[in-house]
């Protein structure tokens, strides 16, 4: 038997349909349901709603007390940061102010 370009060219298309349809089977399998989602969470969050409630409440406390310090410390650090600058712009002010340095004249 013969491999012609037609028979290649067929096989080719049938190879192509035979993996679509493999595909398409194999996507369907892994879609769930849309049905049931909403019942499914409606009674799973139903059960443990109060406890897992004050969990996160707890966690978010937590969160929001570091968050607290992290700021109060990087608001000491940059008025820190603040104080040096003002008082190094103060110095060289002050260094401008009384004029550039004169050396004493020489004597001969």
């Amino acid at each position: 038997m013969e491999l012609t370009p037609e028979l290649l060219g067929t096989a080719a298309v049938g190879a192509v349909v035979v993996v679509g349809a493999i595909g398409n089977y194999l996507r369907t399998l892994r879609e769930r349901p849309r049905g049931l989602d909403a019942v499914v969470a409606g009674v799973g969050f139903g059960f443990g709603d109060k406890e897992q409630t004050e969990r996160v409440i707890a966690v978010l406390d937590r969160c929001a007390k570091a968050l607290e310090a992290l700021a109060d410390k990087r608001t000491d650090e940059m008025e820190e940061m603040h104080k040096t600058l003002l008082e190094r712009l103060d110095r060289r002010e002050e260094q401008e102010e009384s004029g550039p340095r004169r050396h004493p004249p020489r004597r001969r």
